[in-house]
């Protein structure tokens, strides 16, 4: 069962830079290590956040959930003009777990544009060097009890409400790959979250894993408004498991917008993806335009203002 933890502890800051330097692999290989610190380094969205003054301040969180230690890490730009109070997304990781550096690169670009940020742990604090040896055996371990996933999940997102400076009424779920199921499952078991005396405004799912679920305590509010971002050519997700999704979506009568990229496969939003590989592929038009649909999707559902120059 999911708790309530205590007020989540915050380390000192701690800068991408030394963040780079636990000795914690971050990518599938170097080149693709060093192609995406070549994007960080290039990327407007940061580079405008250091210009108002402060830029991306990063912290750990640590929280529990079913007596395991879990360790994400919050986002927030600090500058003289950045909101007391802001809106929060809980973020989701991929197979290969929080110290995967395109899912830290999201998070860095979401809290520019004026969110707080958590990127939660799904597997557990001293599993998290694991993932990168057997993602598939982690994730698996967490989808064999849908219910437990939802409420590992969950931790996340009572972590995150506690933070200060979360507006907890406004929320946002984003979910990549393995973690859009996970957001899914999320708010299949709660719902919005009242229960839970927070907000889940909205949820986006990006080149998730997308198939019908039926679990113990499941349905139990409405949905959160739901956008799915898919690339058409997805290999994971067959014709039938895509089927099972929207009927089920139809009949809890949720707020759905199913958007497929054509061209796309799996992984379309990540740079370091070889182009032209036929199972997961960096592609550009698609990456670019989930990223304008993802921003302008929570600035709706959470009421939120963007940066002015928010790309």
């Amino acid at each position: 069962h999911v708790q309530r933890t205590p007020q989540p502890r915050a380390s000192p800051c701690v800068s991408p830079e030394s963040f780079r330097m636990r000795g914690v692999k971050r990518a599938a290989d170097p080149a693709a290590e060093e192609l995406l610190l070549a994007v960080r380094a290039s990327d407007p969205l940061l580079a405008e956040s250091a210009e108002r003054g402060g830029g991306i301040i990063i912290e750990e969180c640590n929280y529990e959930h079913d007596g395991h230690a879990l360790r994400g890490f919050s986002f927030e730009e600090i500058s003289p003009t950045a909101r007391a109070v802001k809106p929060g997304i809980l973020l989701l990781h991929t197979a290969v777990g929080v110290h995967d550096l395109f899912i830290q690169l999201m998070a860095e670009r979401l809290a520019s544009i004026g969110f707080k940020v958590l990127l939660a742990d799904l597997y557990g604090k001293n599993e998290a060097l694991k993932a990168w040896e057997d993602p598939a055996g982690l994730m698996q371990r967490n989808r064999k009890d849908r219910l437990f996933q939802a409420e590992r999940t969950c931790a996340g997102l009572l972590a995150l409400a506690q933070l200060k400076g979360v507006d907890r009424d406004r929320i946002g779920v984003l979910g990549y790959c393995y973690g859009g199921q996970c957001a899914l499952d999320l708010v299949r078991r709660y719902g919005m979250g009242n229960e839970l005396k927070c907000q889940v405004r909205g949820v986006v799912t990006m080149h998730g894993i997308l198939d019908s679920c039926h679990m113990e305590k499941a349905y139990s509010a409405k949905l959160p408004s739901i956008l799915c971002l898919h690339g058409a050519n997805d290999p994971y997700i067959s014709k039938e498991s895509k089927k099972l999704f929207l009927e089920e979506m139809d009949r809890l009568g949720a707020d759905l917008e199913f958007t497929s990229f054509s061209g796309a496969c799996h992984a379309f939003t990540r740079w370091e993806k070889v182009p032209g590989d036929d199972k997961q592929a960096f592609h550009p038009r698609s990456a670019e335009r989930s990223w304008s649909s993802m921003k302008s999707f929570f600035a709706t559902e959470l009421a939120l203002s963007l940066s002015r120059n928010a790309q």
